[in-house]
């Protein structure tokens, strides 16, 4: 099963989002015409279904186009992630512009109902590609849309699309749901860390199962991931922003890290905590609070400057 493990899908220089939702289908197209804005519905589609960083129009081939860095959407609050690539090269674009987003249902007679609007807040200390960030909640499952209105430093406005599923469930823990307790091997398991960690030196999260972190009655942090054997560049960066949290509040709460097994040279003994945890893709950083429940889940590269507050919290 491990044969299809999926890289997180987030931008990185050299490898661009490619499968990055889970169950991708044909969606019905999502106009950006004023109609949409003012009235929350747009027309029929009539040039056919657009997927992830379709052009929106003819004629944007040089523009950006956005391009989702979450493999999973679901039911309720959701931290929606994207980023942005040149349309002509697929290269991630090397400024940063301000970016607006319109979220639309997609209707079964090719309507879209509008539902909100958001204004991510773009984050890139530490990591390869930075990315942009925002919070929706979707109240049902199914076709779901967004379009970016991106204004460039210097040049005009412009909007594209970006269409999505929102699935009723997951087999990764969410928000709200207690944090499975899973019996992971410790350093007290391994003659040597490397067993267990990938990561050159080893870094000292390994004392606790998940088990013992979350019926401690502190709050833990958990991280997912492969710094050793990351195809993505990212599980580096969510390694320091989880060591940073714990040079700063090791005493108030537990830190636990799990390898995943993403290549035959990675440490592949934690197979089952990931499997009980439903890893599909990598890296994962999961805030539980003193009860055992978890508070937040971060998908992907993360920065210190969105993780703190929120680990902050459960610390109050």
């Amino acid at each position: 099963m491990f044969g299809r493990w999926r890289v997180a899908p987030l931008l990185v220089v050299l490898l661009l989002l490619a499968g990055c939702t889970i169950g991708r289908p044909g969606a019905a197209d999502v106009r950006s015409g004023q109609q949409a804005a003012e009235t929350g519905h747009s027309h029929p589609a009539g040039t056919g279904p657009h997927t992830h960083g379709e052009k929106a129009e003819s004629g944007a081939s040089s523009k950006a186009g956005p391009l989702l860095a979450s493999s999973e959407l679901l039911v309720g609050p959701n931290r929606f992630v994207f980023g942005l690539v040149s349309t002509a090269t697929g290269a991630p674009i090397s400024d940063v512009p301000e970016v607006d987003l319109q979220f639309f249902r997609l209707n079964a007679d090719d309507t879209a109902t509008k539902v909100g609007d958001a204004q991510p807040v773009y984050l890139g200390e530490g990591l390869p590609v930075g990315v942009y960030v925002t919070r929706a909640t979707f109240d049902k499952a199914g076709r779901w849309g967004a379009i970016a209105t991106i204004r460039p430093q210097g040049a005009a406005a412009y909007s594209v699309q970006m269409n999505f599923e929102v699935l009723a469930d997951s087999p990764v823990p969410q928000v709200g749901e207690a944090a499975p307790p899973s019996r992971n091997l410790t350093s007290k398991d391994v003659k040597s860390l490397e067993e267990i960690d990938s990561g050159r030196p080893p870094n000292d999260m390994h004392d606790l199962t998940i088990e013992q972190a979350v019926r401690s009655g502190k709050p833990t942090l958990i991280l997912f991931a492969t710094p050793g054997y990351c195809e993505t560049a990212t599980c580096g960066p969510d390694l320091e922003v989880a060591k940073a949290l714990q040079a700063k509040h090791g005493g108030d709460a537990n830190f636990v890290h799990i390898e995943t097994p993403t290549s035959p040279q990675a440490p592949q003994v934690q197979r089952p905590t990931v499997v009980e945890w439903g890893m599909r893709t990598e890296p994962w950083i999961f805030l539980v609070d003193a009860k055992g429940v978890v508070a937040e889940r971060f998908e992907g590269g993360l920065t210190l400057a969105e993780v703190e507050p929120a680990f902050e919290k459960l610390l109050k």
